[in-house]
């Protein structure tokens, strides 16, 4: 089966509202609507985050989590401008690619047929979400072609929830019914990642831990003195571990 490309994913400003009466096709069983509503993501950076192209929904994508796990600032689209419209993209273009400390990578790139391991693919999005990690999924938009979303919850229903900005609109994309659209479509790709250790809180909290110690044990002679100063060497030591390992709330 063709694999999905910036090029078959025509701008989302076209996408028709689904009649619910038409229970044939799963894509178009009212998942798609226009609305705002508030989620567990910060409304206020997806909200603020735009699709610069028709064609840059998986730069889109992409920075609309580094931004939500607050790695560039909210005016950052230096992956959209790189990919300007660009109509032959795929998510190989971030496959085991670091971008401020998180490198990102493309699972699940099989033909979409009855074979597709769908469980294993649900499994994982699962586990990403426990794991405080977004997902980056490539789905089926109604009116054909492809369009990027984050996934972001795990509903009580089973089902995912994913947001999406789009190019030319202002309004929030999200839809509920992510799982449905990936069985209707036997499968699709996505996008994980992790996120590097970062070195300069370690570095930073060995150094003043080294200085403060040093200090404790030759400067100082009060008790209460040295208890205060190791204190602060333990604190300063934590507050690097704690920086470096830093997740997403």
């Amino acid at each position: 089966m063709k694999r999905p490309r910036a090029s078959d994913c025509p701008s989302a400003r076209d996408v028709r509202i689904c009649d619910a009466q038409d229970d044939e096709n799963p894509l178009s069983r009212k998942p798609w609507e226009w609305f705002h509503r508030h989620s567990q993501l910060d409304d206020k950076i997806v909200s603020q985050h735009q699709q610069l192209d028709d064609c840059s929904c998986i730069p889109m994508a992409v920075e609309l989590v580094l931004k939500l796990l607050g790695r560039v600032p909210a005016d950052f689209y230096g992956l959209q401008l790189e990919w300007h419209n660009r109509k032959d993209g795929s998510f190989d273009a971030f496959d085991g690619r670091t971008i401020s400390g998180v490198q990102f990578r493309l699972q699940f790139r099989l033909p979409r047929d009855d074979r597709f391991p769908l469980d294993d693919l649900f499994l994982t999005i699962e586990n990403e979400l426990k794991a405080g990690r977004y997902v980056i999924v490539s789905l089926a938009m109604p009116g054909g072609g492809w369009h990027m979303f984050v996934i972001h919850e795990r509903l009580p229903s089973g089902e995912f929830r994913a947001v999406s900005r789009v190019h030319g609109r202002t309004e929030t994309l999200i839809i509920d019914q992510v799982r449905e659209i990936v069985k209707g479509m036997n499968g699709t790709d996505i996008l994980t990642y992790l996120k590097t250790r970062r070195a300069w809180p370690i570095v930073v909290g060995v150094v003043l831990f080294a200085s403060l110690m040093g200090w404790l044990r030759y400067e100082l002679s009060s008790v209460w003195a040295r208890a205060v100063v190791a204190g602060c060497a333990f604190a300063v030591l934590g507050w690097a571990v704690r920086a470096s390992r830093r997740q997403r709330s």
